[in-house]
C-alpha cells in the first residue's frame, strides 16, 4: 500500500487500496467525520485580467495550438493555413498565482485541517527546484457553497496516487527520504459529500506533476 501524506496521516482512514492508489475517509482527531468547507480566494490582479481576457479572445479566433520558445519566453501559438501548419497569431504565456488550499473545521471540536496546499503537497510542490513565489502569501477562504443548505456539514474522502514503493519513486524521480516521498503524490482527489442533501461536489481533482 502506497503511504498516507505524512502531513495528513493522523486524519485519514484508508477505506480502499489498489497498487498505486488509496482511498480515504476525513476523520477528526477527535474520531468525529463531519466537517465544514473551505477554499482560498485568489484576487486576480488588472494584469491578469486582462491576459484572460486576451486568451478568450485568442482561443475563439484559433482552433488548433502550439507553444514555442523565444529568448527564453514562452509563447501560445494559433495555428493556421489549410493543414494548421503555419504560425499565426502568438501570445506569451504568463504565470500568476494559481494557489489551490482546502481547508476544513471539525463541527465537534472546531479544530481545522489543511487538506491540500498546491504550493506545499504533491510532486512538483517537492522537487528540488519547485517554485517557491508564493510560498508567504496569505488567502482569505469562501465556505464550499452546497444548494438548499447554508451550514455544509459534510464528509471529505480523498483518492491519492502515488509510485508503489519508495525505491520505484527514487528510479522514477529522486533520491528521498520517506516523508516527502508520501507527500510528493502525483495526483488527489477530494470529494464532499453533503450531510443534510447527499449532494456531492470533487472540489480538488489535480494531477501535481
Amino acid at each position: 500500500m502506497i503511504p498516507k501524506p505524512k502531513y495528513i496521516e493522523n486524519i485519514l482512514e484508508v477505506t480502499k487500496q489498489s497498487k498505486n492508489f488509496i482511498y480515504c475517509d476525513v476523520v477528526c482527531e477527535c474520531k468525529n467525520k463531519t466537517f465544514t468547507g473551505y477554499t482560498n480566494i485568489l484576487p486576480l490582479s488588472k494584469e491578469q485580467k486582462e491576459h484572460e481576457n486576451e486568451l478568450k479572445k485568442f482561443y475563439k479566433k484559433y482552433n488548433t495550438f502550439t507553444t514555442i520558445k523565444e529568448n527564453e519566453i514562452s509563447y501560445l501559438c494559433g495555428m493556421k493555413g489549410l493543414f494548421k501548419k503555419k504560425i499565426g497569431e502568438k501570445i506569451e504565456i504568463k504565470n500568476f498565482d494559481c494557489t489551490q488550499i482546502v481547508k476544513i473545521k471539525c463541527l465537534k471540536c472546531g479544530k481545522e485541517y489543511i487538506l491540500f496546499d498546491s504550493r506545499f503537497h504533491g510532486y512538483d510542490a517537492n522537487i528540488p527546484e519547485r517554485e517557491s513565489m508564493y510560498d508567504n502569501n496569505e488567502y482569505d477562504f469562501t465556505p464550499i457553497k452546497w444548494k438548499n443548505d447554508i451550514e455544509g456539514s459534510s464528509t471529505f474522502h480523498i483518492k491519492i496516487e502515488n509510485d508503489e514503493s519508495l525505491e520505484n519513486f527514487i528510479e522514477n524521480a529522486y533520491e528521498t527520504n520517506n516523508d516527502t516521498y508520501s507527500n510528493a503524490f502525483s495526483w488527489i482527489q477530494i470529494e464532499v459529500k453533503n450531510i443534510k442533501t447527499n449532494n456531492k461536489q470533487i472540489i480538488i481533482d489535480e494531477e501535481t506533476a
